[in-house]
């Protein structure tokens, strides 16, 4: 699995998702992998193609981790003062 930062998704069209896999983490970062799951050469061209930068695993984890950080201080702001998300750790 590959990781890069998409803020929008209007370029990932049909054709894409049948080449590959996208998933969503917090701070809108994406693990992207091909669907014979063997390589990330489709995903990695759809990343550069799209003028993504590919973020190292610890990166992403990084930005994971402050996105999760993000949403649990507006939460506990906003919501009954209770954390509801813990640690995600990715692949």
């Amino acid at each position: 699995m590959i990781y890069c930062v998409i803020e929008n998704f209007n370029k990932y069209t049909n054709q894409d998702a049948d080449k590959f896999d996208i998933k969503g983490y917090f701070g809108n970062v994406y693990g992207l992998i091909d669907k014979d799951n063997s390589s990330t050469t489709e995903s990695e061209a759809w990343i550069e193609k799209q003028g993504y930068t590919i973020k190292t695993t610890s990166q992403a984890q990084a930005l994971v981790d402050d996105g999760i950080t993000e949403y649990n201080n507006m939460n506990f702001s906003l919501a009954s003062g209770t954390v509801t998300q813990g640690g995600i750790t990715l692949e």
